[in-house]
Parts: C-alpha cells; structure tokens; sequence
C-alpha cells in the first residue's frame, strides 16, 4: 500500500469545504413585538393575563383559594372569560402593592 491510499488501492474521496461563517442577511423590519423592544425572545415579554395557578404560585398561595376569592368578588384582578378565570399583571401588581385594583 503506498501513501494516500486506503485499503482498497483508491484515493480518499475529497472533503467537501463548508463556510465557517454565516452569510449575511439583509437588515428587515423588525417581525413582532419582542424585536421592535430590543428583546431577543419572546419569553423575555410578561404577558398581559396569566392563569390563576400561575397567579397564584406568583403569591404564594393555593390555586383553590384564587379560585374562590375570584367568585366571591373579593379578588379584584381575576377577570372571567368564557368559563376560564384570568388575572389581569398590571391589576395584579396594583393589588399587591396597595393600589386600586380597577
């Protein structure tokens, strides 16, 4: 066998090259919210609405009493849609720190 051969007397085959660097993309408009702010994902955003159970975790507190403080009317960020209770962040921050609620 001489050098640059493998076993079967061939040559090997070439290696394809690959860039290393990435092509460059013209500049567009930025396509949502999260861009237009400067974020870099989407997760970044604290939605509007939340669910009781995250509200809750959020508080320290179990999701039922949410649930029936919500009903009675006497937890005033919980807004009903349809059969799903939501909380309101903003309504939320305001209760908590002492503020009105509505």
């Amino acid at each position: 066998m001489t050098v640059g051969t493998n076993k079967t007397g061939r040559a090997p085959a070439a290696k394809a090259k690959t860039s290393r660097t990435p092509a460059t993309q013209p500049k567009t408009e930025p396509r949502n919210r999260a861009e237009r702010r400067g974020t870099s994902t989407v997760e970044e955003l604290e939605p509007d609405l939340i669910t009781i159970p995250v509200a809750a975790r959020r508080i320290k507190t179990h999701p039922d009493t949410l649930y029936r403080l919500a009903r009675s009317g006497q937890f005033p960020p919980a807004l009903q849609i349809g059969s799903r209770w939501w909380v309101s962040v903003p309504r939320l921050q305001r209760y908590l720190h002492g503020g009105e609620a509505s």
